[in-house]
């Protein structure tokens, strides 16, 4: 699981890359000819994401709020062109 950190008091962009780094055979990337058709993102309360979208293999995010020293669970579940669903948990720190 990824872990990313936010500033307690600015809003933050977070971008999930669903293609791999090099060519891999796995259930958890986009396959080469694979399109995203539908992002949704969830966060724990106390949280708020906003202005969600899909930009070709990545999944685009805006984070606000949080309190100082708490840890947040950050969902990512998409939908694909070949009917296949990969969700992915990230952990946002604030700081």
């Amino acid at each position: 699981m990824v872990t990313i950190t936010k500033p307690e008091n600015i809003d933050i962009v977070f971008n999930r890359n669903w293609r791999p780094p090099r060519p891999v055979v796995s259930d958890v990337w986009l396959e080469r000819d694979e399109s995203i058709v539908d992002s949704n993102w969830t966060v724990e309360s106390g949280m708020s994401v906003y202005n969600a979208s899909v930009d070709e293999n990545q999944t685009v995010v805006w984070l606000s709020g949080g309190v100082s020293g708490v840890s947040y669970e950050l969902v990512n579940t998409i939908t694909t062109d070949a009917n296949r669903t990969m969700t992915r948990t990230t952990t946002v720190s604030v700081e």
